[in-house]
């Protein structure tokens, strides 16, 4: 909740608009994810349920706190920025090489960071390529690709399911 606060309030010093497209952990409470983002009120808010790689084309970069998740809008190129939250922090300290692949993200910060960061990526400070191939020395060669293939492939299949229904 605390973290969804930030950010509109960098975005309100930005005095810039936003859209926030909210995916939730399939675990959540959908009635309480959809009370705390009407109390914080952003500008426009959506719920999604489908995943990342199917939305990437709608997004301008993305807030995560720890989730594997994360890491296709990385992989895919679009500007990913990481909180270094409290199940962040127990990962990193389980796990040395979940540690060191998202500790070397260009944006893993830790939440008083948030507004510089946000300035720096809408001020389109670029750091995709660096981040993709940070991605790729923790993947045999050419993982990201395939799987990013696999991905859109499927989500294509997917996509032409749902037009048929």
């Amino acid at each position: 909740f605390a973290d969804l606060l930030s950010i509109k309030e960098s975005f309100l010093r930005l005095g810039q608009k936003m859209t926030l497209i909210f995916k939730p952990h399939p675990s959540c409470n959908y009635k309480l994810v959809k009370k705390i983002l009407d109390e914080v009120s952003f500008d426009e808010c959506k719920i999604t349920h489908e995943p990342l790689f199917g939305q990437k084309e709608k997004l301008d970069f993305v807030f995560s706190s720890y989730s594997t998740s994360t890491l296709i809008p990385v992989m895919a190129g679009v500007p990913t920025i990481v909180f270094n939250s409290k199940v962040q922090k127990r990962a990193n300290e389980e796990w040395d090489k979940v540690a060191e692949m998202y500790t070397g993200l260009s944006y893993f910060i830790e939440p008083s960071e948030l507004f510089d960061t946000i300035e720096s990526v809408i001020g389109g400070n670029s750091t995709q390529v660096r981040d993709k191939a940070h991605l790729r020395e923790f993947f045999p060669d050419g993982a990201i690709d395939r799987s990013l293939d696999k991905l859109i492939a499927l989500s294509n299949k997917n996509r032409c399911y749902l037009d048929k229904k």
